[in-house]
């Protein structure tokens, strides 16, 4: 279950989180990056991106130009808690971007019972790798994966791999689940192998 303040904690709760706006946005409205950002907190950096890369991850990050922003809110965020922010701010050209409300819920919907079962496998293990200076290794990192995505957007299904790094990697921290976070360290791999070869080759 999401804390008081709604933080989420796993899939299932970001997939709820993603309905509850997407609902109050109404039929015909749409959900903002500052809308994610005011619900999940402004000192929230793992709930954040692992909200935004839930959105990567589904069809709506098929849309031209999603995946490019994806990148630009991760850069972003990682490059302030790099040098030792704690409330992460983010540019109104970013915070008013936004999705479909009708698309988002309907995806949501269908990744919630995914969601479910993926939430069963997680549990906090290898802690080290998600404490204050794990989690600065990882903002590295995913501020190098969002300069690739890009790259990777004009590649089919490319961007696929960073943005599931990224989400790895948010989950990792919000589950506390090291596991998680070497799966995001070999998917950077892979996405860096990919930007060599799809792109600079």
């Amino acid at each position: 279950m999401p804390d008081q303040d709604g933080t989420p904690h796993n899939l299932k709760d970001v997939a709820a989180e993603l309905i509850e706006m997407s609902e109050r946005a109404g039929a015909g409205g749409a959900v903002s990056v500052g809308q994610i950002q005011d619900k999940v907190g402004r000192r929230s950096f793992g709930p954040l991106l692992l909200i935004l890369g839930l959105i990567a991850l589904t069809p709506v990050g098929g849309i031209p130009g999603v995946p490019t922003l994806f990148g630009l809110v991760v850069l972003v965020t990682a490059g302030q808690l790099l040098v030792g922010r704690r409330s992460f701010w983010l540019p109104a050209f970013v915070t008013q971007r936004s999705v479909g409300a009708d698309r988002l819920k309907t995806v949501a919907e269908k990744a919630r019972p995914v969601a479910g079962g993926v939430d069963k496998l997680l549990r906090p293990r290898l802690v080290s790798l998600t404490d204050d200076r794990g989690a600065y290794v990882i903002a590295a990192a995913c501020a190098v994966l969002a300069l690739t995505l890009p790259f990777l957007e004009v590649v089919p299904m490319a961007a696929f791999v960073p943005a599931a790094a990224i989400t790895a990697f948010a989950l990792g921290l919000v589950a506390r689940d090291g596991a998680l976070v070497i799966v995001g360290y070999a998917a950077t791999a892979v996405a860096l192998y990919l930007l060599v070869t799809s792109v600079f080759l």
